[in-house]
């Protein structure tokens, strides 16, 4: 601080000599420092994010370029909740139905039968070794989990008899209320829904009463709502299987939600062309 102070202060050519000898000294240190310093990307839809700089153990919120790629027998397009591209235009809400059971049912199921263990159930990917350790292979929604939050989650929640649930309502319940007692931050609700899918389906305990809405399946519910498809009002994290039009409630809860998260877009495309009184009723009319 001496010199730092001297070299602000002194006119000589010393001081000069020396102020750019200390720059000298000291820039490949920041240089260092400023690849180093990780960032956040804000893309995330479900995690919360911060201005300040994460902590050594929060990964950057995008895929791991060494995790390997999906088994060849789970086509990309069943990734969770990756938006639809390759709908036909301007289809109607029987067409969409259509696409969804044709291109992506069959896929959740796939994926679902793919997971083994615990661990498997919190990262969404099979992991060949079950229990904590340095790197875990994830899906997308577990992409910015910070790898001490999964292992947290993968003890927490190991314990867990299916037994002691009577429908899926109750087992999303625990998990939250485990995750509150055991203080885990950083497992947002999208995260609770997932791993309750991954462990119910294991357990014949799927969702049934209600369908659960998370970041692009509440736009999808929304558009929806303005379609005429859902009646009375959306109030998260679900929505009561009646609510929804009986076309849409033929698929089931567990479709319904993976069904409204692929095709948010091209509903929310529709409720924006379908905007007078007339439309939505024709738009309704079509699905009886």
């Amino acid at each position: 601080m001496r010199e730092a102070s001297r070299c602000r202060t002194a006119t000589g050519t010393d001081s000069y000599a020396f102020f750019f000898l200390q720059l000298a000294i000291n820039q490949p240190v920041a240089d260092e420092r400023r690849t180093e310093a990780p960032t956040l990307n804000h893309s995330s839809g479900y995690m919360n994010s911060s201005t300040s700089v994460p902590p050594p153990a929060v990964r950057s919120c995008k895929p791991a370029t060494s995790v390997p790629p999906f088994p060849s027998s789970v086509p990309p397009a069943v990734r969770p909740c990756r938006p639809a591209t390759d709908v036909p235009a301007h289809p109607d809400i029987l067409a969409l139905i259509e696409y969804y059971n044709q291109n992506h049912s069959r896929g959740l199921i796939d994926r679902l039968e793919s997971l083994k263990n615990t661990t498997d159930f919190v990262c969404g990917l099979h992991n060949s070794t079950p229990g904590p350790k340095d790197h875990y292979r994830r899906n997308s929604h577990q992409f910015c989990i910070p790898t001490k939050v999964i292992s947290a989650m993968i003890e927490t929640l190991s314990g867990l008899n299916p037994r002691d649930f009577a429908d899926f309502e109750q087992l999303r319940d625990c998990v939250i209320d485990l995750r509150t007692s055991h203080d885990i931050s950083n497992y947002a609700d999208l995260c609770v829904y997932d791993f309750s899918l991954h462990f119910g389906y294991h357990h014949s305990i799927l969702p049934d009463r209600r369908v659960y809405i998370h970041a692009g399946a509440a736009k999808g519910a929304k558009a929806l709502r303005r379609l005429g498809l859902i009646t009375g009002e959306i109030t998260p994290p679900s929505i009561p299987i009646e609510a929804f039009d009986p076309s849409l409630r033929e698929m089931g809860a567990m479709h319904l939600e993976n069904f409204m998260c692929i095709v948010h877009r091209q509903l929310t495309q529709m409720a924006d062309t379908l905007q007078s009184p007339s439309a939505k009723k024709t738009a309704k009319s079509a699905v009886k």
